[in-house]
């Protein structure tokens, strides 16, 4: 059979057993012509609309387009008119005071210090192959349950690593730490191995002044011999 309706209303194209009030088997479903779309109604009359205008596809409720992918395979949400791959628009969500939000990610893995939503950036690193340079996290501090104090993370990826490495942390307090998980003032500056934690350096390059691992503070010179080394 092509097509059968059953005693249950129900119609079947390229099926006899259709469990839905159409279903279609083992072909594709076409709507077509001038301001063409389907509605979806809902029981309380509310309705949903999938549209093609212009080679492009919506996504509409109440009348308002909410989700639109143009012909150039760009997403927007709240807007028809996207000018990059996945461009969001909206009012601001303020809940409360300092909220300033119009996109919301939220992790929903068991609670624990360091976890929480981010942010992974990355492109190709060899002809088309991608893969990823960077993360932008907001984590929570501590494992206590009911605790919501959380940090800014900033992170990169050296080559030949699979993991990330936390370079900049802004914690709950306002501290601020660079190359330190735990900034202890208001910026916390670590050096790692024979990296000096601090310099100073003109347009060109040339370091004005440094403080090194050993505590030695130089200014003239990215070298110095003491605890304080003025030259020049």
């Amino acid at each position: 059979g092509l097509m059968v309706i059953t005693n249950q209303g129900n119609v079947g194209i390229g099926t006899t057993g259709p469990n839905e009030k159409l279903e279609v088997y083992g072909g594709n479903v076409r709507v077509g012509g001038v301001n063409s779309y389907l509605t979806i109604n809902g029981n309380n009359g509310t309705q949903g609309i999938i549209n093609s205008p212009s080679w492009d596809l919506s996504l509409q409720t109440a009348g308002v387009d909410r989700v639109y992918i143009k012909n150039t395979g760009n997403v927007g949400i709240g807007t028809a008119g996207p000018n990059a791959k996945f461009d969001v628009r909206g009012a601001m969500w303020v809940p409360q005071a300092g909220y300033k939000s119009v996109a919301t990610l939220y992790s929903t893995d068991a609670l624990g210090a360091g976890v929480g939503a981010g942010i992974t950036l990355g492109g190709n690193y060899t002809g088309t192959t991608v893969t990823e340079f960077g993360q932008v996290a907001g984590v929570k501090e501590n494992a206590t349950d009911g605790n919501y104090s959380g940090a800014l993370t900033f992170s990169t990826r050296v080559s030949g690593t699979p993991t990330f490495q936390e370079r900049v942390r802004i914690q709950s307090d306002g501290n601020v730490g660079i190359g330190t998980v735990s900034p202890t003032s208001s910026l916390h500056v670590q050096g790692s191995g024979s990296t000096n934690p601090f310099l100073v350096a003109s347009s060109s390059g040339t370091g004005l002044m440094v403080v090194t691992n050993q505590g030695n503070i130089g200014i003239g010179t990215t070298g110095p011999y003491g605890k304080l080394d003025v030259r020049g």
